[in-house]
């Protein structure tokens, strides 16, 4: 049994386990008895184990089969999408990629680069000729998807989706914990794979002794400026912690005189 490990990370049961009932029972109210009801009972508990058993199977990642894979692509397009990270492409797929792909600023371009060099790995700009044999050159082009697939979640741009844009994150540096939110997503191919870099605007802590949420820490909470800082951190999809809950409040709440933004990360619930 895995009540306690349930109720910590999912709360009452009994509201875990209502929806796919609910959805079962929407099921069948669609299905079409002919006037034989009499056989009901037997073909509904037979094609209910045949679902959950293709569907068990179509959600298997280490499947091999091809044609199950194919039909997972046609019944569940999205679940079966590729990650946006780590695609191998050979010569002429990369080739086709930098093509298509738009530009990057210089600003864009050069915080990449100034993080690359923080982690260790060490990319010329593709300006910087002539380069040196077998040099790690940083493409001045990247692909800019408005949102992309983590761990079940879909993250998003705030010009896409500003809830899907919320998030805490970890400073790749110091390991501290901050909120924002993503304002760009890059696809940049790297030495034959593309990786995928989080452009994010962090918000403004002015959380004091007149809030609520300082004695409270484990609501999780606390109050930050509507307005990001305009300071871009660089991040990757390792980084992310979890999606926020944010409650806008009129200037005068808690005694501040502005418009003002209040966070919870209890989303993670102490998973990460």
């Amino acid at each position: 049994m895995h009540n306690e490990q349930l109720l910590k990370y999912w709360g009452p049961l009994a509201g875990l386990s209502e929806f796919p009932g609910e959805r079962i029972n929407g099921m069948l109210q669609k299905v079409k008895t002919n006037r034989h009801l009499y056989d009901i009972d037997y073909t509904m508990l037979k094609q209910m184990a045949r679902l959950t058993r293709v569907l068990g199977s179509l959600h298997h990642d280490e499947s091999q089969d091809s044609h199950q894979k194919e039909l997972g692509d046609i019944l569940e397009p999205e679940a079966h999408k590729k990650s946006l990270q780590s695609k191998e492409l050979d010569g002429p797929e990369l080739a086709e990629y930098l093509d298509e792909a738009p530009l990057m600023s210089e600003e864009e371009y050069s915080a990449i680069q100034e993080y690359l060099d923080s982690t260790g790995r060490q990319y010329r700009s593709w300006k910087a000729v002539p380069h040196p044999e077998n040099a790690f050159i940083l493409p001045p082009r990247a692909r800019r998807p408005l949102q992309f697939d983590l761990e079940g979640r879909t993250y998003s741009c705030g010009s896409s989706h500003t809830g899907n844009s919320l998030i805490e994150f970890y400073n790749q540096q110091t390991q501290s914990r901050f909120t924002g939110y993503i304002h760009t997503i890059l696809e940049i191919p790297l030495d034959g794979f593309t990786k995928t870099f989080i452009l994010v605007h962090a918000h403004q802590d002015i959380s004091n002794h007149r809030t609520p949420y300082v004695n409270y820490p484990r609501m999780m909470c606390k109050v930050v400026e509507i307005q990001a800082t305009a300071n871009t951190i660089i991040l990757e999809t390792q980084h992310i912690i979890t999606h926020l809950v944010t409650w806008k409040r009129p200037a005068g709440t808690y005694g501040i005189d502005q418009e003002t933004l209040a966070v919870c990360t209890a989303l993670n619930r102490g998973l990460r």
